[in-house]
């Protein structure tokens, strides 16, 4: 799992730079993640950016509730 690889000032970071309008492809390689993680940040990030005061630590625990999700969907046949 590439989001265990993340240390939460990592996805804090990753968070201020999609901000900043940085491509998700540079963001994965210089993170040394794959892109679907940088993708889950951004889509955890938007979950919580309507809070006014949106962490880290909360960041990372819609991370982790999103990947469980995703593991709990059935797979395609």
């Amino acid at each position: 799992n590439g989001l265990a690889k993340l240390a939460e000032w990592e996805v804090a970071e990753i968070k201020y730079l999609l901000a900043k309008g940085i491509p998700q492809a540079k963001l994965a390689r210089l993170f040394d993640v794959s892109r679907s993680v940088v993708n889950e940040v951004a889509a955890a990030w938007q979950s919580v950016r309507g809070k006014p005061r949106a962490t880290a630590r909360e960041l990372r625990q819609a991370l982790i509730d999103g990947n469980r999700l995703l593991w709990e969907l059935p797979l395609p046949e």
